[in-house]
């Protein structure tokens, strides 16, 4: 043990060389790093390695760092170099302690993952700090392992998909850990509704990148076939290129999450379904789909909302019996505002059809006429006075039978 700690020690040298040169630390500091670090070397090295012990030296570096940084800031050793002499450009620029420190961190965290593999809290404590430092190549590599280490924990396919949705704006990449998760995960509920929010974020902004490129007059979500519209101006497309990409499928390149190929045909219904089916298929043809001048048929089925119908009805296939998570449904769509009004009766038709008598899916039914209803609104006496007449109907028929 000692060995390694001395090797690892010695490692260390040339960093601690350049942050006494560039005076971020004094040559006293850097015996008391040397000492701290030494401390936590042994303690992670030892036979029977706790976690407790990876994460303090982790928390040690993370806070040398962040002391680091605020040193080199306040010694203005960030300045621009072409307004210093000489002798003190030696000490600007990039050297090896701007990134040792983060290297640490990063191989402290994958010694520990190592070693404590089944430990889910700490994985997704190396997720937020590698998100924080925008280590995007490690993220990708990280969630694929994860992933491979625990496929029936629903989180991990969930924060991966958000990953590659929101960091690396790859919706195509984010279906295909969704539909992967679901294949062995067929009764988590979270996975189901983060999989029909994911799509709901997908349509919001394909939305958003048309009213840019073609007007708010271009899409509305409810069904009114293809929709054609014009040109958009020189001045929109300087501002969407100024902008970047977000259509929500762009490729991840070496910072995407990928996963070893699965063997066999484990096809689920969701698999099956034809609108997922043709979903998969044109996103993976078409990184460009729906931002064209004039939307095709599928295109424009997508943007109202085909893809989270049919996923709400594979989940409900899946998991029959269960009222609260249908509500949940309904609730994201609900989130999403008046846009989704037209979606939300098949929800509502199967409450009605699977669950006509139980008294929380009649309170929900009864409520429907509130929905997207202003309390402020002149309307909101009338919905409400339809409100109570559906809820006290319900009560007497309940009663009768």
């Amino acid at each position: 043990m000692a060995e390694q700690v001395q090797f690892h020690l010695e490692k260390m040298i040339p960093e601690l060389e350049d942050l006494e040169q560039r005076g971020i630390f004094t040559k006293a500091e850097i015996k008391e790093i040397v000492k701290r670090r030494t401390a936590h070397e042994y303690a992670i090295h030892r036979r029977i390695g706790r976690r407790a012990d990876f994460l303090k030296y982790i928390e040690y570096e993370i806070n040398l760092d962040r002391l680091r940084k605020k040193r080199k800031i306040r010694l203005g050793l960030d300045a621009n170099q072409d307004e210093v002499d000489n002798e003190a450009k030696k000490k600007l620029g990039f050297t090896l302690s701007d990134y040792s420190l983060t290297k640490r961190i990063n191989g402290l965290y994958q010694k520990a993952l190592k070693k404590f593999s089944g430990d889910v809290e700490l994985w997704v404590q190396y997720f937020e700090w590698a998100k924080s430092m925008g280590a995007s190549a490690a993220l990708g590599r990280s969630f694929a392992r994860a992933i491979q280490l625990h496929p029936t924990n629903p989180s991990m396919y969930i924060l991966a998909a958000q990953y590659e949705f929101v960091s690396n704006k790859n919706m195509t990449s984010a279906r295909v850990l969704m539909q992967r998760g679901l294949r062995i995960n067929k009764e988590a509920t979270n996975l189901w509704h983060e999989y029909f929010k994911l799509e709901l974020l997908w349509v919001e902004k394909i939305k958003e990148r048309r009213r840019i490129l073609f007007g708010d007059s271009a899409l509305g979500l409810k069904p009114t076939g293809p929709a054609a519209v014009n040109e958009p101006s020189a001045a929109i497309k300087r501002k969407l290129a100024e902008a970047g990409d977000d259509d929500g499928d762009e490729e991840g390149g070496d910072t995407g999450v990928t996963l070893a190929n699965e063997e066999g045909g484990n096809k689920t219904q969701l698999d099956l379904d034809p609108t997922i089916k043709v979903s998969n298929e044109s996103s993976a043809q078409d990184p460009a789909m729906a931002m064209g001048k004039k939307l095709s048929p599928v295109q424009q089925a997508m943007i109202e909302l085909a893809i989270p119908k049919a996923i709400y009805r594979n989940a409900i296939k899946e998991i029959p019996n269960d009222l609260e998570f249908r509500i949940g449904f309904l609730r994201l769509y609900q989130a999403f505002g008046s846009d989704t009004l037209f979606a939300q009766s098949d929800i509502y038709e199967s409450l009605k059809t699977d669950f006509a008598w139980d008294p929380v899916a009649v309170g929900v039914l009864a409520e429907k006429a509130l929905v997207g209803v202003n309390p402020s609104d002149a309307q909101f006496p009338i919905a409400l006075k339809s409100v109570v007449e559906e809820y006290e109907a319900s009560v007497k028929v309940c009663i009768l039978f």
